[in-house]
């Protein structure tokens, strides 16, 4: 028959085993691991007692703490201007003001080349209404890079510097609007030979200009300036491209001439070489060169002139810029309490009182005792392994009273519930 050993102890689990061995062997692992569970303190623990641990937390009171103050200062500044222009006197104006002014006349000697002068002096800046054009810089090949478009602005350029800003008429053009003229040029005035179209192609040798909208345009906010002989043209809308291969006043078949003259700004720096005084000029067109009057009678030259006046005043102001910088500064006040927090962890031992142990006396064996010693022998064991003395060899103890360090016991006590024995045989005249 197979013997089974069955022991609970309080707070933990039944352990069973089939063996003398393995039931001390599961005992001792329990009563281990309820010590271990319960160490948690610093000083050993002597037979029945256990250990409470208390831990306390103190916040100290708001009056009591530290207190730091930060101080942080923050500064911007913000600038802001005002400009203002005051009159402060006028005067008249010495020099003609710089503006475009268109010329027209008729009943020149036809095809001729002219002069322009302005109050004699010659070297004004002259624009005639049909330029002629090359399309390299060498002013070779006549003609244009690219196709022209009527009513496309052109710039003109000498050396990165645009000089001018003009609308190109139709190529015939002569006067009325400039993409529907009324009255038109039947052969180009520089080559008679050559007939002029009312569109441009690549082999153009001319462009026409707008002069009314170079004239109307006083200020030059749109149109305006003047030509050099090898400036570049380009049209803003084609990109077109081509080159002032000359300037000349070269009337028609008819004798008509059409032109611009340009004042350039008196008062720039550096001054410019023609300044014209203010005041009735007279504006003359002549076929000599050095504008010479001529034989009277003779029609060698041939020349138209009219009279060009020009007055104005100068206002002076002054202009007077006021700069405002307003500064501001912020400063914060933080004020940081500092409380401290204990922690106080206290523990109390206590000794529990235990239980009576309860002994089992076995009489009336007179057989199969040889079992009964092994289970008093093993039962010894465990009780020397709780450092008991009991001379009783069939008494043994479970809980508290096993005398090790346990924490979780009741403080009763605790016993065993049953125990089963198992002998060999049994004396049929005296029961147990």
């Amino acid at each position: 028959m197979n013997k089974q050993y069955k022991i609970s102890i309080k707070d933990t689990q039944t352990v069973s085993a089939s063996n003398e061995d393995e039931a001390i062997q599961m005992v001792q692992e329990t009563l281990n691991l309820a010590n271990q569970n319960n160490t948690t303190g610093n000083a050993p623990l002597g037979l029945n007692q256990y250990r409470d641990t208390f831990t306390t937390l103190n916040l100290s009171d708001t009056n009591t703490g530290h207190v730091n103050r930060i101080i942080t200062t923050d500064s911007d500044s913000d600038t802001s201007s005002t400009n203002e222009t005051t009159f402060v006197d006028s005067e008249i104006d010495q020099f003609m003001r710089s503006r475009n002014t268109e010329f027209s006349s008729s009943n020149l000697k036809a095809s001729t080349r002219y002069y322009a002068s302005l109050d004699g002096i010659s070297n004004i800046d002259i624009t005639p209404k049909l330029i002629e054009i090359a399309r390299d810089l060498q002013l070779s090949n006549p003609g244009a890079d690219g196709v022209f478009e009527v009513g496309e602005s052109i710039s003109v350029w000498d050396d990165a510097i645009e000089i001018m800003r003009f609308r190109l008429a139709e190529s015939n053009h002569k006067s009325g609007a400039y993409n529907s003229p009324n009255r038109v040029y039947d052969a180009n005035p520089y080559n008679k030979s050559e007939s002029m179209a009312s569109g441009y192609s690549q082999s153009s040798t001319t462009l026409n200009i707008d002069t009314l909208s170079l004239s109307d345009d006083a200020a030059g906010e749109q149109y305006g300036g003047y030509l050099l002989k090898g400036a570049i043209l380009i049209g803003e809308t084609s990109g077109a491209i081509a080159y002032v291969k000359d300037i000349r006043l070269v009337t028609d078949n008819y004798g008509d001439l059409i032109g611009t003259f340009f004042i350039r700004e008196p008062h720039e720096n550096p001054v410019p070489q023609v300044r014209v005084p203010t005041g009735t000029k007279t504006f003359r067109l002549s076929s000599s060169e050095d504008n010479s009057l001529g034989i009277v009678g003779s029609t060698d030259i041939s020349s138209a002139e009219t009279t060009y006046s020009s007055r104005g005043t100068v206002n002076k102001f002054q202009n007077t810029i006021r700069v405002i910088e307003l500064t501001g500064n912020l400063t914060t006040t933080n004020q940081v309490r500092t409380r401290t927090l204990t922690a106080v962890r206290s523990e109390n031992i206590s000794t529990i009182k235990t239980p009576t142990p309860v002994i089992n006396n076995i009489t009336n064996v007179t057989r199969n005792v040889t079992n009964v010693t092994q289970v008093n022998q093993n039962i010894t064991q465990i009780l020397q392994q709780q450092r008991h003395d009991d001379p009783l060899a069939q008494t043994f103890l479970v809980g508290t009273a096993r005398g090790l360090n346990s924490f979780n016991d009741d403080e009763l006590g605790a016993f065993l519930t049953s125990i089963d024995l198992f002998f060999a045989s049994v004396d049929s005249l005296n029961s147990l």
